[in-house]
């Protein structure tokens, strides 16, 4: 993650998440035009989850969150 190089336009914010059935997770927003986004790292053993999501205004978030609550990530 510290070496990834890809961006989503401007940092706004960054730092550690909650997600049910994760060992951990990390969370950036990214803003772009004015068009916020959500990148999230779900880690999990050995394995690593790179989901982005946006926009943050989009009605479909609460579609996200939804599908989000179900993740089972063994």
């Amino acid at each position: 993650m510290k070496t990834q190089t890809q961006t989503y336009g401007e940092l706004v914010n960054e730092g550690p998440a909650k997600f049910p059935n994760v060992d951990q997770a990390y969370a950036r927003l990214w803003q772009t035009q004015g068009v916020k986004r959500f990148e999230f790292f779900l880690f999990q053993g050995d394995a690593v989850f790179q989901v982005l999501v946006g926009p943050m205004d989009s009605a479909k978030m609460a579609d996200f969150d939804q599908i989000m609550s179900t993740l089972d990530a063994k």
